[in-house]
């Protein structure tokens, strides 16, 4: 179902399932357009993650009948830190599937619950927002990770219902290990978490 494969795609980061749910909505550019005529013309879809894959990479991939799970692990795991490096240059500065805080005003209030629901969820990323957070503090969250950028979006709860803190913290471009990366991101969260919650 369309839940479960949102639910997949938010709470173990699941690309596939991303990239299923843009097939659905009628591909990249449909969904783009969708957004624009609803004046949300700071977020734009330009590609599924296997087309970014492709790009990033400057690979031509097989047809998709042709596609494992070991054919994208093996091409990840031939991206040498050179690579890597070249990536960050060719890529820095591009606008591609980008958003702004804008951007966020379109959901149903049952939509939104159903979204946040899964972020509280979230299997990924335990080492960024969360990381530094005390124990039972909840946060609903959904991480990113490519070759030129670590980050990690979502709700901070404050204790005693006294509110939220909405965050997002980017890496971007660094060739710094992604421990690093990671601690940079929970440094941040704690810092503000700690700012309001005293």
């Amino acid at each position: 179902s369309i839940k479960d494969l949102m639910d997949t795609m938010i709470i173990t980061s699941d690309n596939t399932a991303s990239d299923l749910l843009i097939e659905k909505a009628g591909g990249a550019k449909t969904v783009t357009a969708f957004l624009h005529d609803r004046k949300l013309t700071n977020m734009r879809v330009d590609r599924t993650e296997a087309e970014m894959l492709a790009e990033t990479l400057d690979i031509t991939l097989p047809p998709k009948t042709e596609w494992t799970h070991k054919m994208f692990k093996d091409y990840l795991d031939s991206v040498t830190a050179k690579d890597k490096e070249s990536i960050r240059r060719r890529n820095a500065g591009n606008l591609k599937d980008t958003a702004t805080p804008k951007a966020m005003k379109l959901l149903k209030p049952e939509l939104t619950n159903l979204i946040l629901d899964a972020m509280l969820r979230c299997e990924t990323g335990a080492k960024r927002l969360k990381g530094l957070l005390p124990k039972e503090v909840k946060v609903a969250h959904k991480t990113g990770t490519d070759f030129i950028a670590t980050n990690d979006v979502g709700i901070i709860n404050l204790p005693n219902k006294e509110g939220h803190i909405a965050i997002a913290v980017f890496v971007n471009n660094s060739d710094k290990p992604m421990p690093e990366q990671e601690k940079a991101i929970a440094e941040v969260a704690r810092s503000i978490y700690s700012f309001f919650a005293s």
